[in-house]
């Protein structure tokens, strides 16, 4: 048994290992890829911390760890910053499974949100959506994260992606009368109106507060209460899995940083760069 199972206190000190390599690793290569104080990763951040937790102990699957091999691998052909993110990212969210708890569906999709990768992606979609989309998006996934965690329900992933797009249709329709307005009556950015057209726009949204916690409440399934039983023992397969993704993601860092050192431009960007209007 004492080689398929690790012992609590080996398992406690490792944690804290990990934690302190990945939080030394996100700044080294990311530092300059992020906006830290932009909106959206405020908002993201605070959604992140609202993650409900529900499950008693943490789970035994490899699902991340599998693609933080994968995606280091792909790294090695695409040298860009949004793959070394998803790198990172992947060995992040695997830690958190072995460690702590189940990773919430949302948790995906709110680290999407925070990149620049989502910025460029919705500045395609044109001018008339793409102002507060982002921001009204991990809005939305701050409150169903603050309504699951403080109703104690857990909301199916199918009426998280609703939720998500009944936000994009309002935020449509909020953008086409902000645009209309606009263009219509010839209104500049430094007009009072400018912004006071932007507030009206965001605030067209607000009635996703309403709906997202009729959702939680209606749609949400009961979590009961913490039964306080033992943490059942820990494989150390898991931990082998964790020490090769930390170790990728080194690796990857590594070679992200040499390039940068040299100069040298990603061999094929996957980033669509648009100009703002």
């Amino acid at each position: 048994m004492s080689i398929i199972f690790i012992n609590r206190s080996s398992w406690r000190r490792w944690k804290k290992i990990f934690i302190t390599s990945y939080i030394l690793l996100s700044i080294a290569s990311l530092y300059n890829w992020l906006d830290w104080m932009s909106a959206a990763f405020i908002i993201g951040s605070l959604a992140l911390l609202y993650t409900p937790s529900f499950d008693e102990h943490p789970t035994g699957s490899f699902y991340f760890g599998s693609l933080t091999l994968l995606s280091s691998i792909a790294f090695l052909f695409l040298p860009d910053k949004a793959v070394l993110y998803l790198v990172l990212t992947s060995a992040i969210l695997q830690f958190r499974e072995t460690f702590y708890r189940r990773v919430s569906p949302a948790t995906p999709i709110i680290l999407l949100l925070m990149t620049p990768v989502a910025n460029d992606i919705v500045q395609t979609f044109g001018i008339a959506i793409c102002h507060l989309l982002i921001v009204s998006l991990l809005t939305t996934l701050l409150l169903i994260n603050y309504f699951q965690r403080r109703y104690r329900r857990r909301l199916h992933p199918l009426w998280l992606l609703l939720l998500l797009l009944l936000t994009i249709i309002l935020n449509i329709g909020a953008n086409t009368f902000r645009f209309f307005f606009l263009v219509h009556f010839y209104i500049l950015p430094q007009d009072p109106t400018y912004n006071l057209l932007n507030l009206i726009a965001f605030a067209a949204c607000l009635p996703i507060l309403l709906l997202t916690r009729l959702f939680v409440l209606r749609s949400g399934v009961p979590i009961p209460p913490p039964r306080n039983t033992p943490a059942p023992p820990r494989n150390r397969l898991l931990l082998i899995g964790n020490w090769l993704a930390g170790l990728s993601l080194l690796i990857i860092v590594c070679i992200a940083l040499t390039r940068e050192a040299l100069h040298l431009p990603p061999k094929l960007g996957i980033l669509v760069k648009i100009l703002p209007y």
